[in-house]
């Protein structure tokens, strides 16, 4: 009989998980502890940042007992709203020219008679087609022939609201090109996408009982006035003065008193013009700047000759308002 080989003794251990060393888990510990001490350190920083820039805009209280309150509600702050106001006129539109946004409308797609508000368009046509070495001469109400510097009159024409100077720049406009000044007007608002202004004389005065010399809506009135301001500040920059002296090519001395007489009462007025005649009522568009070199529109239309003033005036303070509390 055979005998298998004898074996030797075979002890069976239990199977065991190897333990880690000591340094594994040391530096597993570090890491975590190291993680969370980047995320509190970043969620601390942006803690800090939020209370630094809420302090800095002064929209926590000095009150220690709503400081908390505050800062939880933060994230809850809702847009600052422009400030209610009524005004009387017809139309009315507060524009921000820095970032084309309606602050406050009544009315203001609905086009209405602008009167020497169109003038604005007449000044702007005059200063793309006529040079200051030209000459521009005309029979003044005393019969007496005049003759000036297309910049000078542009200025005595805006200011003071002047219907003879205005049909002077337009005449010299047209002969130096030989086209039709009020076309060129229409068509210079077509290209600026102005698709309610209409202009029928380049003075605004009403042609008829029934038909004005200009239409357009109060923001439409707001886009060109910024236009100007923003492409050609030099030909409305004398309009925000009391009066203005200019001289003819004779050295004749004209003074004009501007016919916006609450240009003392709106800081930081950068332009304005006024209009008047019986089918438009009193209207006034001005720009101004709200501070940091932040122009504003505001355009009144369908107002009274001294309500225009009024509701301007409700206007700029309500924007100025709007601004310091955070309006953007």
């Amino acid at each position: 009989m055979k005998f298998l080989p004898q074996q030797p003794n075979q002890i069976l251990l239990p199977e065991t998980t190897p333990k880690k060393s000591w340094w594994r888990i040391f530096f597993t510990r570090q890491m975590l502890g190291r993680g969370a001490l980047v995320l509190a350190v970043f969620f601390i920083g942006i803690f800090v940042s939020v209370i630094y820039y809420q302090i800095s805009e002064k929209k926590l209280t000095e009150s220690p007992k709503k400081f908390l309150a505050q800062i939880y509600n933060l994230n809850k702050q809702k847009d600052v709203l422009f400030p209610a106001v009524e005004i009387k006129a017809k139309a009315g539109v507060v524009y921000d020219l820095t970032t084309e946004k309606i602050l406050y409308s009544k009315n203001s797609q609905q086009a209405l008679p602008l009167a020497s508000i169109t003038k604005l368009m007449t000044a702007l046509i005059v200063k793309k087609t006529l040079n200051q070495t030209d000459l521009v001469t005309f029979i003044d109400e005393n019969n007496k022939q005049e003759a000036w510097r297309p910049k000078e009159l542009s200025d005595y024409t805006l200011v003071g609201s002047s219907n003879i100077g205005a049909r002077a720049l337009a005449m010299a406009s047209a002969n130096k090109i030989n086209r039709n000044f009020v076309e060129l007007m229409n068509q210079e608002k077509e290209k600026l996408g102005l698709s309610t202004l209409r202009f029928q004389n380049e003075t605004g005065l009403d042609q008829t009982g029934t038909m004005a010399g200009g239409y357009g809506s109060a923001l439409d009135v707001a886009k060109l006035h910024g236009y100007i301001v923003k492409n050609y500040p030099e030909l409305t920059e004398a309009t925000n003065q009391t009066a203005i002296g200019r001289n003819d090519t004779q050295e004749n001395r004209y003074v004009a008193i501007n016919t916006n007489y609450a240009i003392d009462q709106l800081p930081g007025l950068i332009s304005s013009k006024t209009g008047t005649t019986p089918l438009a009522g009193a209207n006034l568009s001005i720009i101004f700047d709200v501070g940091l070199n932040h122009p504003v529109a505001i355009v009144i239309l369908g107002s009274t000759e001294e309500e225009r003033f009024n509701d301007t005036q409700k206007l700029a303070g309500a924007t100025v308002a709007y601004f310091a509390e955070g309006g953007k």
